[in-house]
């Protein structure tokens, strides 16, 4: 897993790439265009990028949180206890993740 450094120094190298290529299609395109409106399609072009890169993060989100689910089930005969809150508990937890990722899902599809 990336550090938060790292993590935020692949984001200015990911912004810097959607500008250079925003910039460059726009300048092909639409050269004829004046200047603040060319500067217009390439901050949408950026923000349409990035928009994109987060709902495929909130994809990827969806996508584990599922499983999770699945392992929370897994875990409650090893973790079995006389504790009456223990099974209630995991099913919190497994029924909180499955309701995040639908949630998560939902909003990826609306995008």
């Amino acid at each position: 897993m990336l550090s938060a450094t790292d993590l935020m120094r692949q984001a200015g190298h990911t912004a810097h790439d959607w500008m250079q290529e925003a910039a460059e299609f726009v300048e092909r395109r639409f050269a004829d265009y004046p200047p603040e409106a060319r500067a217009a399609l390439i901050a949408s072009y950026v923000t349409t990028a990035a928009g994109d890169e987060i709902a495929m993060s909130l994809r990827g989100l969806a996508e584990a949180a599922e499983p999770l689910a699945g392992v929370i089930d897994g875990l409650r005969e090893p973790l079995r206890s006389d504790h009456p809150l223990m099974g209630e508990t995991l099913d919190g937890v497994r029924d909180a993740l499955l309701e995040i990722a639908q949630s998560i899902g939902g909003r990826a599809a609306q995008r």
